[in-house]
């Protein structure tokens, strides 16, 4: 293969198991049977061993033994299959086909979740001599696959670094794009959300990477970064009036409302080492449970409706959007889900300092209406932000009057001058003393 051939993307393993598998373990309660019956499906058809294994062991349950040995079994025959041909290759051919039954044989380790021996094959053609520059960045991305799979950071790191190392040697701008788009994700599940929304913007035009997510996937998750990161004037020219961003939401706005699965049949006995989670019926009671308590009308707008209130200052219909946002969103996203209460918490704090920046003061009253809630939703909530320091503001109970604060930026300069000022002159006495002696 020549080095500047553009190989089709290495896809396994197939990370939309992964999201499953974060439902099932994390909830929303009403998606876990969904999620069940597509893992159960994935598992028993592809025969995925250590898919089967992590997810018992993180749900406390005994795999089944006999459907543990007939899917090794199929696993041994496979590899015995791939060596067969490696040793052809050894034989009859080439360096390069030889590299490329390896990165088959590891791609197999990869799609059934056996993710040390696939690092060890990843890295045994990464290190051959060969092995082009281009052949180097997709094994990096083959092995970023299963740092994302597993969410395992020092993998994920090692990979950035190695990757950054070899575009910046030459890499295809197919391959920095890429790169771009694994990056914005992964900050964004590090809760670094400006650096998410930057890479967000920098590859929304240009996105390649099929087999991280969808593009649809990939637009909520770099618009729910972009509206906490960005300022107002940036959120509208840079995300709310990009084409691709209104053909995305457009799209998913016009899908189908998902409906929480009832099935009972479907769920497997935990005794006999089904991934499930508990029983039949308290499945089908839990999603009828929460279907009943789904908001009526469309819920699938809650992407634009966050914008389009936070850019519009429509505060009440924010606070209607963050729930569910919440809810239908964060909640089952594996990247997300850690983060929800702090990103819900800083949508707040800037929705409350955007509205408090146009004004001296204001009443509780007018506040509360703006927002949609009662004066002691808003008392209470302003009163932990400002004891906190997040929120430049102070509260008149007596007269029921928010007055701004705004903090002195040139006072703070000053003041941090001259304190770093004197932290510098302590060191040069030190260093005198020293050179004296």
């Amino acid at each position: 293969m020549d080095e500047n051939t553009s190989m089709e993307a290495i896809s396994v393993p197939n990370l939309e198991l992964a999201q499953h598998q974060s439902v099932l373990v994390n909830g929303p309660d009403e998606l876990k049977l969904d999620a069940q019956q597509r893992l159960d499906q994935a598992i028993t058809q592809r025969s995925l061993t250590g898919l089967y294994k992590q997810t018992c062991a993180k749900l406390n349950i005994l795999p089944n033994p006999d459907q543990l040995a007939k899917m090794e079994a199929e696993n041994a025959r496979v590899i015995s299959e791939l060596d067969d041909k490696l040793a052809r290759a050894k034989e009859e051919l080439g360096e390069l086909e030889q590299n490329n039954a390896k990165i088959e044989k590891a791609e197999y380790y990869a799609e059934i979740c056996e993710f040390e021996q696939a690092s060890a094959c990843y890295n045994e053609v990464f290190n051959s001599s060969s092995v082009t520059l281009n052949q180097k960045l997709d094994i990096t991305f083959g092995l970023l696959q299963l740092g994302f799979f597993s969410m395992n950071v020092s993998l994920v790191s090692k990979q950035f670094e190695t990757a950054k190392q070899l575009v910046d040697k030459g890499g295809d701008w197919e391959r920095r794009n890429r790169l771009k788009a694994y990056e914005c994700i992964w900050w964004a599940s590090q809760r670094d959300f400006d650096k998410a929304s930057q890479l967000f913007l920098d590859c929304l035009s240009t996105f390649a990477s099929p087999e991280l997510m969808p593009f649809s996937e990939f637009v909520k998750i770099g618009c729910v970064s972009a509206a906490l990161s960005l300022n107002r004037a940036d959120l509208k020219k840079k995300v709310t009036a990009a084409p691709e961003v209104i053909e995305a939401l457009s799209l998913i706005e016009s899908e189908p409302e998902p409906t929480p699965t009832t099935n009972p049949t479907a769920t497997a006995e935990s005794k006999s080492g089904s991934t499930s989670t508990s029983t039949a019926a308290a499945s089908a009671s839990a999603a009828t449970q929460a279907a009943s308590q789904l908001t009526t009308g469309p819920s699938n707008t809650y992407i634009s409706d966050l914008l389009s209130s936070l850019y519009d200052c429509q505060y009440s219909k924010l606070f209607y959007t963050l729930p569910k946002l919440e809810q239908q969103f964060l909640k089952p996203n594996r990247y997300l889900y850690k983060h929800r209460n702090f990103y819900i918490r800083e949508m707040k704090i800037k929705a409350y300092s955007q509205l408090l920046q146009s004004y001296r003061s204001l009443t509780l009253t007018s506040m509360a209406n703006s927002f949609g809630v009662t004066e002691e939703f808003i008392d209470r909530d302003l009163s932990k932000y400002i004891a906190s320091g997040r929120l430049h503001c102070v509260i008149d109970k007596v007269a029921k009057i928010v007055e701004t604060n705004r903090p002195d930026n040139k006072n703070a300069q000053f003041q941090s001058v001259i304190k770093k000022g004197d932290l510098l002159l302590n060191r040069i006495q030190k260093l005198s003393r020293v050179i004296n002696i």
